[in-house]
């Protein structure tokens, strides 16, 4: 099974430099060892997540919580939202 995959210029050369450093053998090896870390990363998110999920129903059974507005979740989304995207 084949996919054509369209890159950027840049993506491109890096790829193509990889390749002629000897470290991959093709560009389609590249692009499975992207996947595959890309995926191992969502992995550690995805665990990281839960994490703070059972710290947070942890506090709450324990009555460990604050109270918090809106605006407050608003920035705890933000701050969440922005701490994946540096992991991209």
């Amino acid at each position: 099974m084949g996919i054509n995959v369209s890159l950027t210029p840049e993506t491109e050369a890096y790829a193509k430099s990889l390749v002629a450093s000897g470290f991959y053998k093709s560009i389609s090896e590249v692009v499975r060892e992207s996947l595959r870390l890309h995926r191992k990363l969502e992995n550690l998110y995805l665990q990281e997540l839960h994490q703070d999920l059972g710290l947070a129903a942890d506090q709450i059974d324990t009555k460990q919580t604050e109270s918090h507005d809106m605006q407050d979740i608003i920035d705890i989304i933000d701050r969440v939202d922005a701490k994946r995207k540096r992991r991209k």
